[in-house]
């Protein structure tokens, strides 16, 4: 689904100024109702694949919803928020992929304590960190350039993006509470799961991932000058 920004950003791009005021009030009000629907619909999820839909369902409400508010903002702030979308999403993906191998499941409830998926929840939390906009990101580079643009103009959007911010960290907070919790010790530690790709191989493409999303939120311009 997360393609289909790319096509909404280009569209937006020769299209947005066609679309009249209350064309564009509609899709924002929807957007809004997308992104906080999403967004307490994963505070409720139980499996880790449902997680990932409504993030990425959020995502792409995100990027629809700053498109509309602005030119500028389509030009300054959406690609960045595109690639931290994107990059997110498939971050978190690659994690939920080796919890499910290492657990047998994705049931938040049914996580084995000692299945040593604690590297999981730290990717998790640089992707989750990035999406809802942190210090030290990319996606807080997007959202202060946004906010830099709107603060003026769309006041409103800022705190729109604020509540919906919280909403997605609350739910993934539930995430990672699971995977680190701790085990009893009286608890028997399972098995190893053999696995034919080893550790390393297994975070090399999420841990480029979380580097990009971290660097470029300390350096944003080496790639983008506003």
């Amino acid at each position: 689904p997360l393609l289909g920004m790319l096509a909404f950003v280009d569209m937006m791009s020769t299209q947005g100024p066609l679309i009249s005021g209350s064309a564009t009030t509609v899709l924002v009000v929807m957007a809004i109702i997308s992104a906080l629907g999403s967004a307490t619909g994963a505070i409720g999820a139980g499996r880790l694949r449902a997680m990932l839909g409504w993030h990425a369902s959020n995502q792409f409400a995100l990027v629809v919803l700053v498109s509309l508010s602005d030119a500028r903002v389509l030009v300054l702030g959406v690609p960045l928020l595109v690639v931290s979308s994107m990059l997110s999403t498939v971050m978190i993906a690659l994690a939920i992929a080796y919890i499910e191998v290492r657990s047998n499941t994705d049931e938040l409830s049914q996580l084995r304590p000692h299945a040593h998926i604690g590297m999981a929840g730290v990717i998790i939390l640089v992707a989750v960190a990035s999406s809802i906009g942190l210090p030290g990101t990319l996606g807080f580079v997007a959202r202060w350039w946004i906010a830099e643009t709107l603060f003026t103009q769309a006041p409103w959007m800022l705190v729109a993006l604020l509540v919906i911010g919280s909403l997605q960290g609350l739910s993934w907070s539930v995430v990672l509470a699971s995977i680190w919790r701790r085990a009893p010790r009286t608890l028997q530690t399972s098995p190893l799961v053999v696995s034919a790709i080893p550790n390393w191989g297994a975070w090399l493409g999420a841990t480029l991932f979380a580097g990009v999303l971290l660097g470029l939120g300390i350096f944003p311009n080496v790639v983008w000058s506003r």
